[in-house]
Parts: C-alpha cells; structure tokens; sequence
C-alpha cells in the first residue's frame, strides 16, 4: 500500500470514530434529559393529614377543607405530562417514588412509576394498588340478657356457634367488644336488668370463655359519681382503650384494656341515657345515642383544655328523632371507610342510618340523609358491621340476623340467644 492510501485510510477511520462519539453523546443527552423530567412530573405532593375537623351541627361535612388547609397541587393530566422523544435505544427503567390516597385522606406510598415505555411513548402513572384487606376468621360474639346471662361465639356465617363459658361473671350482660391482638373479650353489665341501681361491672374473658376476670367491680366510683347502668362498650383498636355508656348514670366513661384509669368523658350537656357508644380512632371523635332523648352526638376523644366532663364545648348533636316518644335510640355501628353511622331502634323496629358527617346547610332536625336501613326487625337492639364485606348484624329477641345496608329486606337469621350485645371481629388465623 502507499502512504498516500494510508493516510485517506486513516482520515476516514477517524472521522468514522468521531462520528460514533458524537451520536453516543447525542443518545445520553437525550436519555438524562428525559430522567430528569421523569422524576418530578406526575408525583403527587403530599396532602396535609387532617385529624377530624372540629364540627357544630351546621358545619359542613369534612369533604369542604378547612380554612387552616392550604390547597393541595394538584397534579397535571396524563395528557400534560412530557413526552419521551424518539429515541434509537429504549431509555433505561425509571421508578420514582408516586403517592396515592389512602382511605383516611392521608398520602400513602404504593404506587411506582411504570418502566415500560417505548419509542415515542408518553409517560404513564400506574393504576392506584387494591387496599390490603383484613386477613382472619370473620366471627360474631353476643349476648343474651335472659336468666343468668350467655355469651356466644360463631363464625360469621352462623356455623360451629357455641355458648362460651362465664363462670358466673355475668349479670344483665347488656355490651361486648372483642380484642383480636391479645385475644380478651369484654362484656359490660348492667348488673340487674331493669338498671338503675349503681351496679354496672366489666368482665374480661379469653376467646373461649375462660379465665374470666372482673377489671370494673360494681360500685365503682370517680370523683365521688357512681358507674350506674352498663350499656354498650366499644374498642379503640389504636389507642387501646375501651369506650363505656352508662343509661341511668347518662354519662360515658373510658378506661385502658385492664379497666384502670377509668374516666368520665362526657355527662350534663341535657343528656339523659346513654346506651350506644362507638368510636373512630382516626376522626379522634366518639359517638353516642341518648335513648330517652333519641338523639345521636359525638365528641372528640380528647378533652378540651380546661375543661371536664360537665362543661366540654365540642359535644355535637348530630340528629334528633322527630319520633321522639315512640322512638328508642340504641347501640351504634361505624362504617369507618364509608362514613356511615348505623343505630337500632327497638321501639320502631328499625335499623337507622346517616352519614357521620353533618350535610351542608342542615342541621339535627332538618338532616335529609337519615334513612331506614331495615325495619320490621321486633326489638332489635345490638349491631356490629363488617367493613371488609359491608355486611351489618343485629340481635333481636333472641335472634342474630345479617344483611347488607343496601337490602335490608334481604336479611338472614344465622344465630340464636341474640337479645343484647354484639361484635364482629376477624380474628387471626392459627
């Protein structure tokens, strides 16, 4: 070969490699430019967590923000978002941390940004994951007052019930809540079955009835008031305490899981018996009926500063029965997710139904959202919900029976000895 020939050999070879860098650069331009733009477009900010506006009876309902919130970003339709150029290669994977919202209204992470994107793709955000369910055995426990009291145990299906063992240690069994993590059950009694007489009492139990304990003697005193009548009882699941209505006493009381630091929450305020009591953890609110003045409030969990059971100012009244001396206002079930609040009444044969929530514009007597969840039901006092399935339960002159709120009319009788108290909880699997 001459030299001239290896030198237009070489020139060649050169601009050849030149040529080559030149498009490599072009390529990983163009590829962190589109990482860039992938890790910020499309993610959602964090929304402020609200722990349950303080309401009054005309306040609207949680779904208008408060004034202390500042609005949100929202964030770009999908249709806004950057378009990923033409490229020659595929861009490399790219996950960047997307929020979603959760049940609660708090930001939850779950979500990745999807790495299948091709040439001249658009970047998608992908779909909201399906909420964990609750795992474990679905099952019922009530009570029947009649004779020396029972406590039943079923799946929540009506199969395998039982009568649980007491020793003794029941009296006018009237409410009862399940603790699933450390495996207790909690009955209130009223102690005699017409009330009154200042001799309500709590018992603990195991799953199957044994060791049974009494954590709140009858007699049982704060600050020189008696706990009178047992009525309803309800866990808070989060912050491990048991929520109590006393009927004659028209007061409720709160105490720790072994029924130490027991409290009056609320008591005056017009109010004159109290039978149901149920509580949302995450709203920092418990509800109650006054049977006699068939009406519904609620109230923070936490005691306002300054103030005690008889003079607290953020007890609410959510609705008053216009029925008045026909009507009975009984134990309460909560649809946390839905906000929904369930009640029985056994003078009208009816189960109720409202939103937790005051609508707009409305206040306890003019609410338009109450309706008849069921009726027909004779006598029914206890209810528990299921908020995996949506299904409601109730007891009824020694019947347990269960429906869906959408059909009450489609209800099905699956268990007996139901006349007071009743809980839904799964329970874990062995």
């Amino acid at each position: 070969m001459s030299v001239e020939s290896m030198r237009v050999t070489s020139r060649s070879t050169n601009r050849s490699f030149a040529g080559a860098i030149a498009r490599s650069l072009q390529a990983l331009s163009i590829a962190v430019t589109l990482g860039a733009c992938g890790s910020d477009a499309g993610v959602t900010p964090a929304a402020p967590t609200q722990t349950g506006p303080s309401m009054t009876a005309t306040t609207p309902p949680v779904t208008q923000m408060p004034a202390t919130m500042k609005p949100v970003a929202q964030t770009p339709p999908t249709s806004q978002m950057p378009t990923a150029p033409v490229m020659t290669a595929p861009p490399p994977a790219m996950t960047p941390p997307v929020t979603m919202t959760g049940g609660s209204g708090a930001m939850a992470p779950g979500m990745t940004m999807m790495p299948g994107m091709t040439t001249g793709s658009t970047m998608m955000m992908g779909e909201p994951s399906t909420p964990a369910t609750d795992k474990g055995t679905p099952t019922l426990f009530w009570l029947n007052i009649g004779g020396a009291g029972s406590l039943s145990r079923a799946n929540a299906d009506g199969t395998n019930p039982k009568v649980l063992p007491t020793g003794g240690m029941l009296h006018a069994p009237d409410g009862v809540a399940v603790d699933p993590k450390e495996g207790h059950i909690f009955v209130l009694n009223m102690g005699i079955p017409t009330g009154g007489a200042n001799t309500a009492s709590l018992v603990r139990f195991n799953l199957d009835g044994s060791s049974p304990q009494e954590l709140i003697p009858a007699g049982s005193k704060v600050d020189g008031i008696t706990f009178n009548t047992g009525k309803q009882v309800t866990l808070d699941p989060v912050n491990r305490k048991l929520y109590m209505a006393d009927r004659e006493g028209g007061k409720v009381w709160r105490s720790d899981l072994e029924g130490k630091n027991l409290e009056i929450l609320v008591s005056a305020h017009e109010i004159m018996q109290v039978v149901g009591i149920n509580v949302d953890p995450a709203g920092k609110k418990f509800y109650f009926s006054d049977k006699t003045a068939h009406k519904i409030y609620r109230a923070g969990i936490d005691m306002p500063a300054g103030k005690k059971h008889s003079d607290r100012d953020d007890v609410e009244l959510l609705y008053a029965d216009p029925a008045r001396g026909m009507a009975s206002s009984l134990d309460i079930a909560l649809d946390l997710k839905e906000r929904r609040i369930y009640w029985t009444d056994k003078d009208q044969n009816i189960v109720f139904g409202m939103s937790m929530d005051m609508p707009p514009g409305q206040d306890y007597m003019s609410r338009k959202d109450v309706t008849h969840v069921a009726s027909g039901i004779a006598g029914v006092i206890g209810i528990a919900f299921d908020p995996q399935e949506g299904i409601l339960y109730t007891t009824n002159a020694g019947a347990v029976s269960s429906f869906k709120p959408s059909d009450g009319m489609n209800r099905k009788v699956i268990g007996q000895n139901g006349t007071t108290g009743i809980d839904f909880v799964r329970l874990p699997n062995p």
